[in-house]
């Protein structure tokens, strides 16, 4: 109920709890969900899968997850499977985003076309990075690298942070992607946490790394990032990355530091 209040005050709709439950009981709203699968706990797909079962009869609704196995599947029964990008389709989207370098883009990519555009995100990143270099990265570790490198490159200098706030930025994202995504298990995976809980954990890594008044940066730096980077502020105050997949990259970078450590015996 929070999430569509919040949703139609954005849209300059102002309506009270009883309100929309009256509509929702009459039929009124139909509801689009996109991805269950990144619900931050389970209770919260507890609450979904109870607030599905109280308004189902009166209010149409459709959802989206990235993998059925994540969240389960909410009781629904009719389900559709959105397809990759065939190779026609994914030549499309580079032609149309690149008009001038496309073709070369696509004759670059050759065989890769399947492997690197599976998504229209990786797709969407490779054309930015080809219409910055010309050159396409070897595998996709080094795309979400260049890219996200890329990005930071691209802010403007004239953002008031600081020259330290931004050097520390990329441990700050591979931290943080990290500890979101062991979760409170080590078979969680989440992908939203509370702010309170993002500055809580930055501080205690800065704190670690021997700053003064880490608390302090903590939270200056984690408004930065909010500010001008690849996280942003979800509903309920929860901190989320852009997508899931930069949110993996990062965790991925995180492990790469953590590989020479690692034996068969540890």
């Amino acid at each position: 109920m929070d999430l569509i209040r919040d949703f139609l005050k954005r849209h300059r709709l102002l309506l009270d709890s009883a309100t929309i439950e009256k509509l929702l009981n009459n039929g009124q709203f139909l509801l689009l969900i996109d991805g269950i699968n990144e619900l931050p706990s389970e209770a919260a797909r507890r609450d979904l899968y109870k607030f599905r079962q109280d308004h189902q009869k009166t209010t149409p609704m459709i959802f989206t997850t990235r993998d059925i196995g994540v969240g389960g599947d909410l009781g629904i029964t009719k389900k559709l499977e959105m397809q990759p990008l065939t190779a026609e389709q994914m030549q499309q989207f580079v032609r149309a985003y690149l008009p001038q370098q496309g073709e070369q883009m696509l004759q670059n990519l050759g065989d890769r076309l399947r492997e690197f555009g599976e998504t229209p995100l990786l797709l969407l990143m490779l054309c930015s990075l080809f219409a910055q270099t010309g050159d396409i990265p070897p595998n996709l570790g080094l795309v979400f690298r260049q890219f996200t490198q890329s990005y930071e490159r691209q802010l403007r200098q004239d953002i008031p942070v600081t020259d330290e706030s931004r050097r520390w930025w990329f441990s700050l994202l591979k931290h943080l992607a990290f500890h979101m995504t062991k979760g409170d298990k080590l078979t969680d995976l989440n992908v939203a946490i509370p702010r309170s809980e993002a500055e809580e954990v930055l501080t205690q890594f800065l704190q670690a790394e021997q700053f003064d008044r880490p608390r302090d940066r903590a939270l200056q730096w984690l408004q930065d990032l909010l500010n001008h980077h690849l996280i942003q502020m979800g509903a309920n105050e929860q901190i989320e990355f852009r997508h899931q997949l930069i949110q993996e990259y990062y965790t991925a970078e995180c492990l790469l530091q953590q590989l020479s450590n690692l034996s068969d015996e540890s």
